[in-house]
């Protein structure tokens, strides 16, 4: 995942949701002041006007070619990245870095970026799996966008207890949920609810 990368690399990931409107991304962008923007599933028209408005990002990196092409001056699939600058960089970051920005959904106001450390994140897993009594046969699903915090502390649940992460496609048919439960033996789902707690099963 491009987020163990970026915390791999001692980077920091501003997390934003693609359903946010132009205008809120752009802002983002503006404030965290980032240096590489990743595009995955943007609309194309969308992601015009944000590279339009961000003329100081020096790196674009597109997920595949567009159809429509770009063809600007410091543009690059990943394709091209891997092919061009092989192998990794050494790590440099340690627990206390901080890990992501992550914006809130806006709904009480302007989205506002919280960031939170890689040991935040390792700290919150270790406490779920004590509450929880999770290890390493815990087959976790997540079903919510890769762009939700929740995601992220799933993935972090994942590493730190050697268990099993299923990313599933967005919301499914009844059918197709049920049929991944049983196929995967999933037994921790996290989903929102007003309560906000995970699902053991």
């Amino acid at each position: 995942l491009l987020f163990l990368a970026v915390l791999k690399l001692g980077c920091i990931e501003v997390n934003l949701s693609p359903d946010m409107p132009t205008d809120t991304i752009i802002r983002a962008f503006k404030q965290t002041e980032i240096s590489v923007l990743i595009c995955g599933k943007l609309p194309v028209q969308k992601l015009h006007a944000i590279i339009d408005a961000c003329p100081e990002i020096p790196h674009n990196i597109l997920e595949r070619q567009l159809t429509d092409g770009i063809g600007r001056p410091g543009f690059m699939t990943l394709e091209d990245m891997n092919r061009e600058h092989p192998g990794t960089l050494p790590a440099v970051s340690t627990d206390t870095d901080p890990a992501l920005i992550q914006f809130t959904s806006g709904t009480t106001g302007a989205p506002k970026g919280v960031t939170l450390s890689q040991k935040s994140f390792i700290t919150a897993a270790r406490a779920r799996q004590k509450i929880l009594k999770l290890d390493a046969n815990t087959c976790i699903l997540n079903i919510l966008r890769l762009s939700h915090s929740c995601s992220k502390s799933l993935l972090f649940d994942a590493l730190v207890l050697k268990a099993t992460l299923v990313l599933a496609k967005g919301f499914v048919p009844p059918s197709a949920f049920l049929k991944t439960l049983r196929e995967e033996k999933i037994t921790l789902i996290t989903v929102t609810r007003p309560d906000e707690k995970p699902i053991k099963l």
